[in-house]
């Protein structure tokens, strides 16, 4: 029971960022490379040149009661001194808002409630509209507008909250 219990673990802890596929959250995309040995798995280059093959799970830690991302997922694969990377990035807006929005609906929104509920209680207590200035001007965007899938996109508008009746 233990071995089952430890692997149930492992796939929760590094396969969990899958889920996003069947979330209210808009799909992937792959990113790819092929080249020279660049790419780190996250930290340091692969450090054989002959015969590596990498599995990076999504990177994030917690800072200050916050979620914060650190880097995508990524197989990587070093065959005869070239390297294969593939990325799973978000298929729009910022990787490390999006990778944050979807952990905060994943880990911190009730499981209890449906997917519906879950966004709007994501809305209210995770909410990611930034505000920046460009040419004097205020710049408002609110990236779960273009995080969450086009169903689910009536509940918040471009630059604001839409409260539920």
């Amino acid at each position: 029971m233990k071995i089952v219990k430890h692997i149930k673990s492992y796939i929760e802890y590094n396969w969990s960022w899958v889920r996003v596929l069947s979330s209210p959250f808009v799909g992937l995309k792959l990113k790819w490379y092929f080249g020279d040995i660049q790419h780190g798995v996250p930290y340091f280059l692969p450090r054989n040149n002959w015969f590596k093959f990498d599995y990076v799970s999504l990177g994030w830690k917690t800072k200050f009661g916050d979620i914060r991302h650190e880097w995508d997922p990524m197989f990587s694969l070093v065959l005869l001194k070239k390297q294969i990377v593939v990325w799973f990035l978000p298929n729009t807006g910022c990787s490390s808002i999006y990778w944050e929005s979807w952990l905060n609906y994943y880990f911190n929104t009730n499981k209890n409630l449906s997917e519906e509920d879950r966004v709007i209680e994501l809305i209210k207590d995770y909410p990611q509209i930034w505000t920046s200035f460009k040419g004097g001007n205020m710049e408002t965007v609110n990236y779960l507008y273009e995080f969450l899938k086009p169903k689910y996109r009536y509940l918040t508008n471009e630059n604001e909250i839409v409260e539920k009746d």
